[in-house]
């Protein structure tokens, strides 16, 4: 015999019960679903369903309650007029990343894509074909080893695998 999950357990007063807490919480200014999810150790889309359940609806955040012109409408605002970051929306709301880009899809506006790598420090790119390693590029400029290695790759540098070098043979 199965147990059941806790998401399934959580039926009739104790699922009331639960929403009562999580509406008091939310309506006492904890308005990030993942801040309340990770405080009750439960999924944020459970969180969510709660509120909904629990007919939570405020103007300060249209995230619950809203169906989805309005929630696509907020949430288009916020990632193209004030720079919100996917990952940011994603934070506040609690929305699957692919639900978050259907509802910018729907608002006729689709994401911003990131912005093109800048170009590596001068002479960092010949620094590298003559032999040094990205470690010590990262330590020469002070740039991650990740960007540094996309800055390379965007201005058309080789890279080589992990732990070789020009003067290493192949084997």
């Amino acid at each position: 015999m199965t147990t059941p999950s806790r998401e399934a357990a959580l039926r009739g007063r104790r699922r009331r019960t639960l929403a009562r807490k999580l509406t008091a919480r939310f309506d006492a200014g904890e308005t990030v679903i993942g801040d309340l999810a990770t405080a009750i150790g439960r999924k944020p889309s459970l969180v969510r369903r709660l509120l909904e359940e629990a007919g939570v609806h405020t103007e300060h955040s249209p995230y619950i309650g809203a169906d989805d012109d309005q929630l696509a409408t907020c949430l288009a605002a916020r990632h193209h007029q004030h720079g919100d970051s996917i990952t940011a929306l994603i934070h506040d709301t609690s929305l699957h990343r692919a639900r978050l880009h259907a509802l910018l899809h729907h608002a006729e506006q689709p994401p911003r894509r990131a912005k093109a790598a800048t170009p590596p420090p001068p002479g960092t790119g010949q620094q590298y074909l003559h032999g040094a390693s990205l470690r010590e590029l990262e330590r020469r400029t002070g740039i991650d080893y990740s960007t540094l290695a996309t800055k390379l790759r965007a201005a058309g540098v080789p890279l080589r695998p992990p732990g070789r070098s020009p003067t290493k043979p192949d084997l």
